[in-house]
């Protein structure tokens, strides 16, 4: 049987959770574009160098799961990456002024064998309550995008008290997705 380990990751994890990334991502996406695109994409986003960045930085949170097997290999099997906001909140959602007061949920990606066991779940509260704490600066309201063909997302995030709110254009390529923004509000 696995155990499921959770830590913040350090720089040297940043090849392990590009890759992680990139393999979900094609996972849940590829499908969706041409090779240029999904391969234009994934160069100019997914980079060691970036993820290196993020968790580098007192502004971002980068947390995974690892499974232990019985002869103590380590495997990603989950990361989430939080952070200021970036994502296109219309004025009628967020006032444009205090938006950069507002955390994202940027990434939260799953290798499917934890569907249903709570590692994302676990990984969603981590997050959110780090974007909560004032490490950095506490966030009130939360947002992330999430694409609008991907249902188990959708209700995933609905059971995390997430609403949508917005919608915007993903770009990857040559191709526009319908995203929708969704928010978590604090009390």
């Amino acid at each position: 049987m696995n155990v499921i380990s959770y830590r913040s990751l350090v720089a040297e994890d940043a090849e392990r959770i590009c890759a992680f990334g990139i393999q979900e991502f094609a996972r849940t996406f590829q499908h969706l574009y041409t090779e240029k695109d999904f391969n234009g994409f994934i160069s100019a986003d997914y980079t060691p160098e970036k993820y290196r960045k993020w968790i580098q930085s007192d502004d971002f949170f980068v947390y995974g799961a690892y499974s232990t097997n019985s002869q103590g290999e380590e495997n990603l099997v989950a990361y989430v990456l939080a952070g200021p906001c970036g994502l296109p909140v219309p004025s009628e959602v967020h006032n444009p002024d205090t938006l950069h007061l507002a955390g994202e949920i940027k990434r939260l990606y799953a290798h499917p064998s934890t569907f249903g066991t709570g590692v994302a779940a676990n990984l969603m509260v981590t997050a959110t309550n780090w974007l909560r704490s004032g490490v950095g600066q506490a966030k009130r309201d939360i947002y992330l995008g999430v694409y609008s063909e991907n249902p188990r997302a959708m209700k995933f995030y609905s059971k995390h008290h997430f609403e949508h709110v917005a919608e915007y254009e993903f770009i990857v390529g040559d191709q526009r997705d319908r995203e929708f923004i969704y928010r978590n509000r604090s009390i």
